[in-house]
């Protein structure tokens, strides 16, 4: 049943897998020339960034969009008033993971073939750790999913309100997720703006993976970590409670 779902939800609103992937590649693409643009006009490029700039936007884009589709994916998962959980043997759990591991796939697809493409067409892709940047990627859909998990929990009991903080915290990490900025240079006041967002800390983290002479100084992966265990712990027990009152009609009290 899983796997059925996952295949399903790969697929999307296309008519096939290689649809749906393309979609992902050319919105990276897309905000790639977007930033790159920006960073150029504003002169983030002479920000002493040591390096292949462009895989230095990739870095950010990458973990960004792993970590927005995830938390969008899950938050919009069937819910336990769904349709389909009157088809056994779907449940709310299969729903979930299904969810998030078409994003998985997808974010995954999307980042192997553009590196590999860059690296053919462009330069090098030179990752100095690339086991520690592939575990920030995990981490960022993994803090996604956490996020959508507790969005997706307080939609049966609001689900216009849930719907509209959702759309304000996606926008929100436009800005406050970093991809654009570099951690280590930003003034002190302006960092508290940041770092409240788990996602900042893994984009910073990521960097310190992949450029060997970037170490990040003002951030730190206990952040996200608790704020994904937290965020878990909360999505799964209002999931449960969520599913209970609907079992009993209270969709229909």
């Amino acid at each position: 049943m899983t796997y059925v779902l996952t295949v399903r939800k790969i697929k999307g609103r296309h008519q096939n897998p290689a649809a749906a992937l393309f979609s992902s590649m050319f919105q990276v693409i897309l905000m790639l020339g977007f930033f790159y643009l920006m960073s150029t006009l504003f002169g983030v490029r002479r920000a002493g960034i040591h390096g292949d700039f462009v895989l230095f936007l990739l870095s950010g884009i990458f973990t960004f969009m792993t970590f927005n589709k995830a938390l969008g994916a899950v938050s919009n998962a069937e819910g336990p008033g769904s349709a389909m959980m009157a088809h056994a043997p779907m449940n709310t759990v299969a729903s979930i993971i299904s969810s998030a591991v078409s994003t998985l796939y997808l974010q995954v697809a999307a980042i192997v073939i553009i590196g590999f493409f860059y690296h053919v067409l462009v330069g090098p892709v030179d990752i100095d750790d690339p086991v520690g940047f592939v575990a920030m990627v995990l981490f960022s859909w993994a803090s996604g999913s956490a996020l959508g998990l507790v969005f997706l929990a307080l939609s049966p009991w609001a689900p216009k309100t849930t719907g509209i903080l959702r759309t304000v915290f996606l926008r929100a990490n436009m800005l406050f997720s970093g991809k654009m900025f570099i951690a280590n240079t930003m003034p002190y006041n302006l960092h508290h703006w940041f770092e409240w967002n788990p996602l900042f800390h893994i984009v910073d983290q990521a960097r310190g993976y992949a450029f060997i002479n970037y170490e990040p100084q003002t951030t730190t992966l206990a952040v996200p970590a608790y704020i994904t265990l937290a965020a878990i712990m909360i999505g799964l027990m209002g999931e449960f409670y969520s599913r209970r009152h609907t079992s009993e009609g209270w969709w229909n009290g």
